[in-house]
């Protein structure tokens, strides 16, 4: 089966990558029987000689005509069109698109997706917030059941390259590396810190900065000497102080899941993130209670629940053990991806 994927950005970005488990595992998939093959333009010549195509939402068409013609043309071929939501939230900004699609493989969504039918405005976008800000999406659009049904979870962030080579020039690579999990698990690591929360408060987008500005004014309130608040330094340096750090706390911001989640496990940091149990994704990384701390997406409860922790550290240690071998499960275990992403292609070539 040939499979064509329309990219926003090259391998040579220096960002994260939603696609990089398709670049580690494609000869993986190729053995199984699916061809990958990249595009950047809908230009190219060979676009439309493929069984199937996998759009990137963040792809730029020139205006809604090109986008409407060129999926109109894929429609016309009887290519299967997938759309992959890279948008970093559970929640959709917009419906209308899906009637050019046969299925939408999301990173992550709600559990209960009677959710998408209900929701309004920013509600639909961020229902953290509960319209605490100004609106953005005034002309939202709901999902009909027909919608919901071309919805299928694809995979999150959490499998892409976190291979950090510390010069800029040699990170456009990461992409192009079969990133593993080298370091083994070690419970006698000397944590300096009581918690890491690096990086900054009121973004221009208060939206995107409610929670991180909440979170910044509690944690400065907690009277501890050895902590991090706020600030940025260089990616090797983060790094280095999440290892010496016993807490990492890691709020919504574009969405629910970050990259700081997996830095904080790969780092053996106890994960401290509003509970994200209304979500459903692939991998599962997040447990509450097993994997990570949830808190209250007020997070009234903060303080307390880091106070309980640091006073009885030693009792969360099978908490970092989990969160640590379920990342590195599955940057080893390359088939629980490509049997997931099979999966995926089997549905949607059913249209079921």
């Amino acid at each position: 089966m040939k499979i064509h994927v329309l990219h926003y950005q090259s391998k040579f970005s220096l960002g994260f990558d939603d696609f990089y488990p398709l670049y580690k595992n494609k000869n993986l998939i190729k053995q199984k029987g699916y061809k990958i093959n990249l595009f950047y333009n809908i230009h190219s010549p060979k676009i439309f000689d493929c069984d199937l195509i996998i759009v990137h939402v963040r792809y730029t068409f020139k205006n809604g005509k090109q986008k409407e013609r060129f999926f109109n043309d894929l429609k016309d071929r009887k290519i299967i069109i997938v759309l992959f939501d890279g948008f970093d939230t559970s929640g959709i900004p917009n419906f209308e698109d899906y009637i050019y699609l046969d299925k939408v493989w999301k990173k992550q969504i709600f559990k209960d997706k009677s959710f998408y039918l209900t929701a309004t405005n920013d509600t639909a976008v961020r229902p953290w917030l509960n319209n605490q800000e100004p609106l953005l999406y005034e002309k939202y659009q709901k999902a009909t059941h027909q919608d919901l049904e071309k919805l299928l979870i694809g995979w999150n962030i959490g499998l892409c390259s976190y291979i950090n080579f510390n010069y800029g020039f040699l990170n456009r690579f990461k992409n192009f590396h079969n990133y593993k999990v080298l370091k083994e698990f070690n419970f006698n690591l000397i944590k300096r810190y009581s918690f890491s929360f690096r990086g900054e408060k009121n973004y221009s987008n208060n939206k995107i900065s409610s929670q991180r500005n909440k979170l910044y004014d509690i944690l400065t309130t907690i009277d501890l000497e050895e902590s991090i608040i706020g600030g940025k330094v260089s990616k090797s340096e983060y790094l280095r102080e999440l290892e010496l750090s016993k807490i990492s706390v890691s709020p919504f911001g574009w969405g629910e899941i970050c990259h700081r989640d997996f830095e904080s496990m790969y780092s053996q940091a106890i994960l401290f993130k509003p509970d994200v149990s209304h979500l459903e994704t692939f991998p599962n990384f997040f447990i509450n209670n097993e994997t990570y701390i949830p808190l209250r997406w007020d997070l009234s409860d903060t303080e307390q629940k880091i106070s309980t922790c640091l006073k009885d550290y030693e009792c969360y240690q099978d908490i970092i053990k989990n969160a640590y071998d379920t990342f590195k499960m599955y940057h080893y275990d390359d088939l629980l991806f490509v049997n997931h992403f099979i999966k995926l292609i089997d549905l949607s070539a059913n249209k079921k």
